[in-house]
């Protein structure tokens, strides 16, 4: 949960003033949800006594962590630091992953991660269709990453999840919400227009998801889907991608391009 929720908020949060980057605060977040985490997972552990997982790929990180650490020595001895610190987060990440993922609690992370892409595209959609400034990034629409590149591929990273989310879901309400918001994450995406982020979006979209759906299909919802569940997921996701995608936008240069055209 604590996991979940770090991932919900990290994307999710930004600063109304250039006094703090971006990374900086996403840091913060990562790292106190991370360590927060650790907290909860050793005091639940506190009376037990079976064994801790561990993994060869544990030593990466460790490894890359002790060469910052002795990169002080010729470099700077700040930004070596640093980066010991921030490999240090990341192995405990993993550990803790390697100690506490199940299926249901990977599901509970997919929601954290698909959520805390849906409120960055909020912010993504209001700076594109609104030229909200209230958070000051540049170039817009930038959420509250330092530019339009660092969202947009953070959110195109996100739609496996997202994809996860909606091929598991059952009642016709968590089909529609997961479908209109994971379409309206390809729109905020498309309003970027960054082309890595976009090539690596219709790949998935149009070949490795359908390649994975037919494979695992067994190991799906959607398999069980009704007729009517089935043209209410395609046709909520193609609606809802097609509509806000004519709104034209606000930006400064933009005002003749829409979403679907920026995206092309």
């Amino acid at each position: 949960m604590v996991l979940a929720l770090t991932v919900l908020i990290a994307p999710a949060v930004g600063v109304p003033h250039d006094e703090m980057v971006p990374d900086t605060l996403k840091s913060i977040v990562v790292a106190l949800g991370v360590l927060a985490a650790a907290l909860v997972f050793f005091w639940q552990r506190r009376d037990r006594r079976d064994s801790l997982r561990w993994h060869a790929l544990m030593w990466l990180p460790l490894a890359l962590m002790v060469y910052a650490l002795g990169s002080m020595a010729w470099s700077h001895t700040y930004l070596g630091a640093v980066e010991a610190i921030r490999w240090f987060i990341f192995s405990v990440l993993l550990w803790l992953g390697l100690n506490t993922l199940t299926r249901g609690r990977t599901m509970l992370l997919a929601w954290g991660v698909h959520g805390g892409v849906v409120l960055a595209g909020v912010w993504a959609a209001l700076q594109f269709w609104m030229d909200l400034r209230y958070i000051p990034q540049g170039p817009n629409p930038a959420s509250t990453f330092a530019n339009r590149n660092f969202y947009a591929e953070f959110a195109a990273c996100t739609i496996p999840f997202s994809a996860l989310l909606l091929a598991r879901a059952r009642g016709i309400g968590q089909i529609a919400l997961l479908a209109t918001t994971s379409a309206f994450v390809i729109v905020t995406i498309m309003m970027t227009g960054t082309r890595s982020a976009l090539v690596a979006m219709w790949v998935q979209l149009l070949l490795v998801l359908p390649v994975v759906g037919v494979l695992y299909r067994r190991q799906f919802e959607f398999n069980r889907w009704s007729a009517l569940q089935r043209i209410m997921a395609i046709g909520l996701l193609l609606a809802t991608i097609a509509g806000l995608g004519m709104i034209p936008p606000a930006m400064p240069g933009s005002s003749k391009s829409i979403a679907l055209t920026h995206g092309a």
